[in-house]
């Protein structure tokens, strides 16, 4: 198998896991790179202005960072990923090395199905010496964004599997994105690519360089994507947060009026 090939990719946008946090952090001085990792857990609730527990805890810079799931996905389901500079007590920048998104499951290609452990999507839009000019699907506070070299085309125009980036936040004036500085990618359909099942993936990069608290998820689009509706589901983490408790943040949900909506999809999922 080979995730470098295309993959159908349709366009909308990904609720920002955290848009604006009210947390005056102090710069953290690195001492020694670690790999830092912690699990993706249900972030619907962010929603509502309740932020996920437990969440990753500290991270310096120079350190790797991995949020990883695992579990069954739906292959008949859109993902989009983000990741989000959530600080909105102070000016500040976010910089990130080569971020990926990796998944882990099987492709069934002419009836032979073949496994997969923490295969690599192409999902950023180049921008590397050999193919310049790719920019981010939407982005705010963004600057710098570079990609490793790649081959794979989608849509004509080369994609890659890792970016790096830096995001400062808070955007003022706010948009209707919020406060935070974000960066999001297509919603992708892996059936596309040949993918028969999907058990897990990996946001995995390297927190660079700044300060506060920055977060990483994919959203998930029950069944495909439908523009205007919110993800039916959430799930990330954030690193640099305190004890969850209800905050008053201002999500891309609250902004865009999908907060009641999505709130009544949860409950009739429950039901």
């Amino acid at each position: 198998m080979n995730f470098s090939q295309s993959a159908s990719l349709v366009k909308t946008t990904f609720v920002g896991l955290f848009a604006s946090v009210t947390l005056g952090l102090e710069a953290i001085q690195p001492a020694g790179a670690v790999n830092r990792v912690c699990s993706a857990l249900d972030a619907t609730s962010i929603i509502s202005s309740i932020l996920p527990s437990p969440s990753c805890g500290a991270i310096n810079p120079g350190d790797t960072f991995g949020i990883s799931y695992t579990g069954p996905l739906n292959i008949a389901d859109a993902y989009t990923l983000e990741v989000a500079n959530i600080n909105g007590a102070f000016a500040n920048s976010h910089a990130f090395r080569n971020v990926q998104f990796l998944v882990s499951g099987a492709t069934t290609i002419n009836g032979v199905t073949t496994p997969f452990t923490n295969q690599a999507i192409t999902i950023w839009p180049s921008n590397s010496a050999n193919n310049p000019g790719g920019t981010p699907y939407i982005s705010q506070g963004e600057s710098g964004y570079v990609t490793n070299d790649s081959t794979a085309l989608f849509g004509g125009s080369p994609v890659s599997t890792n970016a790096s980036f830096s995001l400062t936040s808070p955007v003022s004036p706010a948009t209707p994105l919020g406060t935070a500085g974000l960066i999001l990618t297509e919603p992708l359909l892996l059936t596309s690519a040949n993918v028969s099942s999907f058990t897990g993936f990996t946001i995995k990069g390297q927190f660079f360089s700044g300060a506060g608290p920055f977060a990483a998820g994919i959203g998930i689009y029950t069944g495909g994507f439908t523009p205007g509706l919110a993800p039916n589901q959430i799930l990330g983490n954030a690193y640099n947060l305190p004890v969850p408790a209800p905050l008053p943040l201002l999500g891309i949900g609250a902004a865009l009026g999908w907060s009641r909506p999505l709130r009544r999809r949860i409950s009739a999922s429950k039901a």
